[in-house]
């Protein structure tokens, strides 16, 4: 039952770390090309990489393509030719009728992601260079979408430009998720202290596949970190609220002794996705308004599953927490001021009071001797 439960929340906080969970990535369905010059080689698969030719395929010749790789910086198509797979350049034909896209690919409701373009980009019809360009998008930033996995497009709308865009193009840059170092971090502009986060990161691929890189910034200086180093920890889009189903220990830092715990049944928030550290994995996470690490396994164990919440929605949830107390504090303050008004006047009584009681003490003073002074002069008299 462990087993299950903890393959249920590996599924749930990793599972939209390889696939955007709204972005809706569709597969492509295979489509026709045709062969527009006077021949075109093709390659077999053990060729490609030396790029030997296995044959040739005439003019005219209509063909459906499977599947899209790249080989030394050029884009080839698979297709199907004399009873065989192989492989053709996309540049070698022209693809026939509308796009292939699976029809369960849905469209987010909100932006997909963001790119960053350093110069103009070429737009085309569909995800290859065997599509026709329908105009170019200059350099700026601009949302996507939807993208495909394979082969490594995106679809940007921009005014009256829709079209796809290959992901790799040179001087194109993808926003990156916001990360957070757990321990201190040597660079070349200096040492990263534990617990900095950075936010508004881009990934500098420039032409780069493999290209997971951005560039940050410590005080003034920047210096270039990859992404796939595993010394810091990405953030969710979406973050992960639980609820603890007995006490859970948590760390300052990861590797540190542990430093206070959740109480059963007390709901908390995970950040991010894993940090690994010697052996062990660890969760971003906040409770009661504070941050700690807590170990994927004692997740596992000891928590359950409640549901996703969007950054922009938990700042608001903060924010408005902050109000109630800024509330609070100016409803404790004006009870202050009720209570020192309050006793004020209370000492303003008594003061009275007292001058009162004094004022009326020596009337009955003055009184009581007038009295005796009289009964005095008539004794004397007789």
């Amino acid at each position: 039952m462990k087993k299950i439960k903890k393959l249920l929340l590996l599924f749930i906080l990793i599972i939209p770390f390889i696939v955007k969970a709204d972005m809706g990535a569709p597969l492509l369905d295979p489509y026709e090309v045709e062969v527009v010059k006077e021949e075109i080689d093709y390659y077999e698969w053990k060729n490609l990489d030396k790029e030997v030719s296995s044959g040739t395929i005439p003019k005219g010749t209509t063909l459906t393509t499977y599947y899209t790789t790249y080989n030394n910086g050029e884009e080839y198509l698979e297709v199907e030719y004399d009873k065989k797979n192989v492989y053709i350049k996309s540049s070698d034909v022209v693809a026939k009728g509308e796009l292939g896209v699976k029809s369960n690919a849905v469209e987010s409701t909100e932006p997909a992601g963001k790119i960053r373009l350093e110069q103009k980009v070429e737009v085309r019809k569909g995800p290859s260079n065997a599509y026709d360009v329908v105009g170019t998008l200059p350099a700026g930033d601009y949302e996507y979408t939807y993208f495909l996995i394979d082969p490594p497009y995106i679809y940007v709308e921009s005014n009256k430009i829709k079209g796809w865009v290959y992901k790799y193009e040179e001087g194109l840059s993808e926003k990156a998720l916001d990360i957070i170092f757990p321990l201190d971090y040597k660079t070349s502009c200096g040492v990263v202290k534990s617990g900095t986060i950075f936010k508004d990161n881009w990934y500098k691929r420039n032409g780069d596949e493999s290209g997971y890189k951005v560039n940050l910034e410590l005080d003034g200086c920047e210096f270039e970190y990859n992404t796939l180093s595993g010394d810091a920890a990405y953030f969710y889009e979406e973050y992960k609220i639980f609820e603890a189903k007995e006490d859970l220990y948590l760390n300052l830092y990861p590797g540190e002794p542990e430093q206070t715990y959740i109480e059963e049944g007390e709901e908390f928030t995970v950040l991010s996705y894993p940090f690994f550290y010697k052996k062990t994995d660890y969760y971003y996470i906040e409770y009661d308004g504070e941050n700690y690490w807590l170990q994927v396994d004692d997740l596992y164990e000891s928590a359950e599953y409640k549901k996703d919440v969007k950054q922009k929605d938990k700042k608001k949830d903060k924010d408005k927490d902050k109000d109630k107390k800024k509330d609070k504090d100016e409803d404790d303050d004006e009870d202050e001021d009720e209570n020192e008004i309050d006793t004020s006047t209370i000492v303003i009584a008594c003061v009275i009071t007292g001058i009162s009681v004094a004022l009326a003490t020596i009337i009955i003073i003055i009184l009581i001797n007038k009295k005796r002074d009289k009964k005095k002069n008539e004794t004397d008299n007789k």
